[in-house]
């Protein structure tokens, strides 16, 4: 196997412009990146864009921004990935 990383934007048009193909990642492993609400539905896109059909992906977050909190980040990540 291989192991790759990446600096990224997030959203379906930059995932896009991006090179890379999509369903191509069988993992997607992020950490700390779910802090700013604002930014999850972008993340979100990004995620179903790259993830292969029977891909998983792990996120750990221990960290929120101030004007938010986890309870509400969660919720937040959850409506956008039910949505996709």
């Amino acid at each position: 196997g291989s192991l790759s990383a990446a600096h990224l934007e997030w959203g379906q048009a930059a995932a896009e412009r991006s090179g890379l193909l999509p369903k191509s990642f069988k993992f997607i492993i992020g950490s700390e990146i779910v802090y700013i609400p604002e930014c999850i539905p972008a993340l979100v896109e990004s995620l179903c864009f790259f993830l292969a059909e029977d891909g998983e992906v792990l996120i750990a977050n221990t960290a929120v921004a101030t004007r938010t909190d986890q309870s509400a980040a969660r919720v937040k990540l959850c409506q956008c990935l039910e949505a996709k």
